[in-house]
C-alpha cells in the first residue's frame, strides 16, 4: 500500500536536510499529498494539487461505477475493470479533506433516485474511502458511524478491514477511534462492540506493541506512530477494557474482553489473567471457559511480557 517518499517531498525544500516527513505535514491533507509518487506519475503537479479537478473526476467516476454495476453480473466485472476503477477513486479520496469528501457524498447521494442504485453507492463510497486510508478519511467514516448514516452489516465490514487499511495510525487517528468505540451507536450492539474493541486493539498492537512495527509501517518516512507506553494504551484503551471487564456481570462479555486483551501484552493483563486462570475472582468461581480464555491470553501476552512469570 505505501508510496510515500519524502525525497519527493524533499525536492521542493533542497536546502533541508534529509529527515521524516513533518509531523504538521500528516495533519494537513493537501500537503500529505505532495508526498505520494503516484499523483506525480498520474502528472499532478507537485505545487498546486488541482483539488477541484480531482472532486469532479471522483465523482465522475462513481456515477460511472454505478451505471456499471446496475449492468453487470459478476463474470464481466474483471473485464470491466471494476476493482482498478474504485482504486482510482480511492487514490482521488485520499487527497481530499474530511469536508471535500462529505461535499462529494452529499452531492451524489442527491443524484441517485431509485433505492437499489442510493445503497449501492453508499457501499461503494464508503468502501472507496476506507481504501484511500488517511486520517482525513477515518475522520468522516467516524462521523458517519456516530450520526447512524451506515448500516450495522457496512459499520462491521469497515472495523473488520480498519487494522489492515490504515496507513498511518497517527495520535490523532488512535484518539478518534477511541472516540467511536465509546458511542452509544457502537455501543447499542454487542457483536459491533466487540468487533470495535478487537480492531482497536489488533491496530494499537500492530502500529504500537510489536517489535517488528517499524517494519510495518513506513517510519523511515513517516515517524513511529506510536509506542508501547503512549498514552492512548497505558492511561485510555487498555485501562478502558479492564475497567469495563470489572464492571460487567456478563461472563460471555468478559470472555470477549479476555480475547480482546490478548492482543495487549502489558504486565497489567498478565496480573488480571492469573485470578481468571486460578480459578477464583472476588469470590466468585470463574466459569471453565472463561479459565481456558484467559489461560489463551496468558500464554499470548507471556511470549512478551514477564515470561517467567507467565510459565
Amino acid at each position: 500500500q505505501y508510496e510515500y517518499s519524502y525525497k519527493h517531498y524533499q525536492a521542493e525544500q533542497p536546502e533541508q536536510e534529509p529527515r521524516h516527513v513533518p509531523v504538521e505535514v500528516l495533519r494537513e491533507p493537501k500537503q500529505l499529498a505532495k508526498t505520494m509518487p503516484w499523483s506525480f506519475a498520474h502528472g499532478l503537479s507537485r505545487k498546486d494539487l488541482p483539488v477541484a479537478e480531482i472532486k469532479g473526476q471522483v465523482q465522475r467516476l462513481v456515477k460511472e461505477l454505478i451505471e456499471l454495476l446496475s449492468k453487470t453480473t459478476e463474470e464481466d466485472m474483471t473485464e470491466k475493470a471494476v476493482t482498478m476503477r474504485i482504486v482510482s477513486i480511492a487514490k482521488g479520496l485520499s487527497i481530499l479533506s474530511k469536508a471535500e469528501m462529505q461535499e462529494i457524498y452529499s452531492q451524489l447521494l442527491s443524484v441517485f433516485t431509485v433505492e437499489e442504485q442510493r445503497t449501492s453507492f453508499k457501499t461503494l463510497f464508503f468502501d472507496a474511502v476506507l481504501m484511500s486510508s488517511t486520517p482525513e478519511a477515518i475522520k468522516f467514516l467516524k462521523e458517519k458511524m456516530i450520526n447512524r448514516e451506515i448500516n450495522k452489516v457496512q459499520q462491521v465490514a469497515i472495523l473488520l478491514w480498519l487494522p489492515n487499511s490504515l496507513m498511518m495510525p497517527t495520535e490523532e487517528v488512535l484518539e478518534e477511534l477511541f472516540t467511536l468505540i465509546q458511542s452509544e451507536q457502537i455501543k447499542s450492539c454487542q457483536m459491533t462492540e466487540n468487533i470495535a474493541r478487537m480492531s482497536m486493539a489488533t491496530l494499537l498492537h500492530k502500529a504500537c506493541l510489536v517489535k517488528d512495527r517499524q517494519g510495518g509501517y513506513p517510519t523511515w518516512v513517516l515517524g513511529e506512530f506510536c509506542t508501547p507506553e503512549s498514552p492512548i494504551i497505558t492511561e485510555k484503551f487498555l485501562p478502558y477494557l479492564l475497567r469495563q471487564m470489572e464492571q460487567t456481570q456478563s461472563w460471555e462479555k468478559k470472555n470477549e474482553i479476555i480475547v480482546t486483551l490478548s492482543m495487549m501484552p502489558r504486565q497489567e493483563v498478565v496480573a488480571k489473567m492469573i485470578p481468571l486462570v486460578e480459578g477464583r475472582v472476588q469470590g466468585q468461581v470463574v466459569p471453565y471457559m472463561s479459565r481456558m480464555l484467559a489461560l489463551w491470553t496468558l500464554a499470548a501476552v507471556g511470549k512478551e511480557v514477564q515470561p517467567q512469570v507467565v510459565e
